[in-house]
């Protein structure tokens, strides 16, 4: 038997909008369901602070798991 166990994440950051070069939130960022473009393409935006060009799903990715990696180099408590 397999005991498996999960951790959600509780990371309330706008992981879509934040740049995953320059970490801001640049007017640039893609806003609301329209900026998005949830259900279509194009998913890219640029961002206007550092000029990154981000695939939106890919950046969101890098993202979190940049505040994974952060979580792991502090510690994580015993349960």
């Amino acid at each position: 038997m397999c005991s498996r166990s999960s951790t959600n994440l509780t990371w309330a950051a706008p992981s879509t909008q934040t740049c995953s070069c320059c970490g801001t939130i640049p007017s640039s960022s893609p806003k609301g369901r329209a900026g998005l473009r949830i259900g279509g393409p194009p998913r890219q935006w640029s961002c206007s602070e550092c000029e990154a060009e981000h695939l939106r799903d890919l950046n969101a990715a890098k993202n979190i798991l940049a505040a994974g990696h952060s979580r792991l180099a502090g510690g994580i408590p015993l349960l």
